[in-house]
């Protein structure tokens, strides 16, 4: 039991001078807490106004308006309470929304936090001018709360999109909404390592700690879900940025920019536990026939983002992305980018128009990312997300590992791992390919725990259907072994997230749509294994 956890029960009880001295630390151990506390909903503001919060562990309060940091706060010597003054005179005319957010980490130490609290939003009426008038008077302190996870509301599975070709994983489509109520999230068990804080690369700002065993779930009723797992609500939501199989059109910048599944899934729903977010790394490309996939040499590719030409679309898309979001966000930057259902995958590493050495610039572009990222907020992770074995067919053109960019610009590692085959024979999980690179889960946590950076696997599932295993309750066995040895690892696990697809993708993924019988092997294994969720 790290000394974190057995100091943070105490922090309380200390006398304030004490408090006040740990508050001067890089990062104070325990949970941050923040609520508003004035002026009220609805005032009217003007001038230089200042904003009270309440709450536990305030070491550092930023007020945003929208993405945009307006001020950072003045925390009293207690941790309790905090005072941000903004200059209302450069905030538009009329009604304003401003959010808050707090951490556990001073501004030097930015990285480090392991906790953080969003007080939400409280609107307010903004005055070009000031005239002398009263202060408005403050509301009753509120109790503060932590960040909540928010219980969704039972919906029907939504209806897919363009279905990927046999061998692909599965499209990008919506998840049911869900509907606010609090809860907590799971709770860590103390005898796991948490994941190590890296330092970035020299002139890159370094990565954030990704967060510990959040347990998510895509495309399927995340209500329904929870309840099947004895849970109030799940940790995180899959959602993809609208990219198209190769039998419609890719997804252009002004399409993503908009962030539609964002839009409807997290914002109009009040989702409030974590996003997983899937991020082409360019726009364009033209397909081809379903023998040839994508054509590489229509559109943008890696060639035009490593040149820094579409850096105005990601930081734009980025910004949005905070916007709708908040601060923290898992980016599966060009997500299973070895096969070729996808125009950003490395199926035409040989066929680069605008530059020879394919592998040389994808890199390149998923650093440029990286940093316009950071830039936009420190607390995205982006996830390097390849399907598990090269096409999800087993592949040996080339090697995946090709295409590491470097654990200093990378904050989450891990594969999709679905339950296909290779000639005809099941999945072993410490299996690995003809270069040496992974292929079997527990493989991929051993490479990835060696690289230093936390596990993630953000789609997974069976596969019933003529290139998986079927209803094979032992994959999801191996699954569990795999979440486990990844926690227990130095860098630790960040997520999981099970694909369920429902009817859309012939139920041969499915475990719980109510149009679906097709796996009730794998059904009954996973919800007796992860009702005891993070292992140990």
């Amino acid at each position: 039991m790290s000394f974190k956890r057995l100091f943070r029960p105490s922090l309380l009880l200390l006398p304030a001078a004490l408090v006040s001295l740990l508050l001067g630390a890089c990062v104070v151990p325990g949970t941050v807490k923040i609520a508003w506390d004035s002026p009220p909903e609805n005032s009217t503001i003007c001038g230089k106004t200042k904003l009270r919060f309440a709450g536990e562990i305030l070491v550092r309060v930023t007020v945003y308006n929208g993405s945009t940091p307006l001020a950072d706060g003045t925390p009293a010597s207690d941790g309790k309470s905090s005072t941000v003054e903004v200059d209302a005179g450069k905030l538009p005319a009329g009604p304003v929304t401003l959010t808050a957010h707090a951490w556990n980490s001073t501004a030097d130490d930015a990285d480090k936090f392991t906790s953080e609290a969003d007080a939400g939003a409280r609107r307010f009426n903004v005055l070009p001018w000031c005239t002398p008038t009263p202060t408005p008077t403050p509301t009753p302190k509120a109790t503060p709360v932590g960040t909540p996870n928010r219980t969704p509301s039972p919906t029907t599975t939504p209806v897919g999109t363009a279905t990927p070709a046999p061998t692909a994983t599965p499209a990008p489509t919506t998840t049911p909404a869900p509907t606010a109520t609090p809860a907590s999230t799971a709770t860590p068990v103390p005898s796991a390592t948490p994941a190590a804080c890296r330092g970035g690369a020299p002139g890159h700002v370094a990565p954030t700690c990704a967060k510990e065993a959040l347990l998510g779930l895509g495309y399927g009723n995340l209500q329904g879900w929870a309840s099947a797992l004895g849970r109030t609500s799940l940790d995180l939501q899959e959602q993809w940025n609208d990219a198209s199989s190769k039998q419609g059109s890719a997804a252009q910048w002004d399409f993503m920019r908009n962030l539609y599944t964002v839009q409807d899934y997290v914002v109009n729903a009040g989702w409030r536990g974590k996003l997983s977010f899937a991020q082409p790394m360019w726009a364009g490309g033209s397909p081809g026939s379903e023998s040839t996939g994508w054509n590489p040499h229509v559109g943008e590719g890696p060639g035009t983002c490593a040149s820094g030409s579409n850096d105005a679309n990601m930081r734009a898309v980025l910004n949005n992305l905070r916007s709708k979001a908040g601060p923290d966000v898992y980016i599966r930057l060009g997500w299973e980018f070895n096969a070729n259902w996808y125009p950003n995958q490395t199926v035409w590493k040989t066929a680069d128009p605008y530059n020879g050495n394919y592998a040389a610039d994808w890199k390149a572009c998923w650093v440029r990312w990286y940093d316009i990222a950071k830039s936009v907020s420190p607390g995205f992770k982006l996830v390097w997300n390849p399907i598990w074995a090269n096409g999800g067919n087993c592949w040996t053109t080339f090697n995946v590992l090709d295409y590491w960019p470097g654990k200093e610009f990378v904050d989450a590692a891990g594969p999709d791992q679905y339950d296909g085959n290779c000639n005809s024979a099941p999945q072993d999980p410490g299996a690995k390919g003809p270069y040496g690179e992974p292929r079997g889960i527990s493989a991929w946590v051993d490479w990835v725990s060696s690289q230093g950076v936390p596990f993630a696997v953000p789609e997974w599932g069976v596969q019933n259907d003529q290139y998986g295993e079927g209803d094979r309750a032992a994959f999801i066995s191996d699954m569990y072994t795999a979440f486990a040895k990844a926690r227990r690892s130095p860098s630790g696990l960040a997520y999981q997230s099970y694909f369920d697809g429902g009817g859309a993708y012939s139920c041969k993924y499915s475990l719980l749509d109510s149009s679906c019988a097709k796996n009730p092997q794998a059904k009954a294994r996973y919800f007796s294994l992860f009702r005891n969720w993070p292992p140990s």
